[in-house]
């Protein structure tokens, strides 16, 4: 009779997503390269070469910041609801809890 593999010390979702990170990691480092490759076939320069692996880091260092402020601040047009976010509502809001998820600290839902 077979036993049953055993499960390692995390589990199996632990390698299942292990692997799953490091084929993305890999699977990135070969659209950079894909991306490079054709720049130095049609040039010969090693140089726009490394200049368009480069450029591939852009994105990231662009909309990484920029997401991480709107999750910080929010849309704050005036007149329509919407979460307050890690600001302090103002005396001008008029502030309800969200709907109950049991979750610890209930969000703060804001009109001004």
């Amino acid at each position: 009779m077979r036993r049953a593999p055993r499960a390692g010390r995390f589990g199996n979702e632990f390698g299942v997503i292990a692997n799953a990170e490091g084929l993305s990691t890999v699977g990135d480092q070969l659209a950079k390269v894909a991306v490079a490759l054709p720049v130095y076939h049609r040039t010969g320069s090693a140089a726009l070469s490394g200049l368009s692996f480069g450029l591939t880091f852009l994105p990231p260092l662009i909309t990484g910041p920029t997401l991480i402020n709107l999750s910080r601040h929010g849309f704050r047009s005036s007149g329509h609801a919407g979460w307050c976010g890690f600001r302090r509502p103002s005396r001008s809001d008029r502030c309800s809890t969200g709907p109950s998820t049991g979750e610890q600290g209930a969000r703060l839902y804001c009109t001004r």
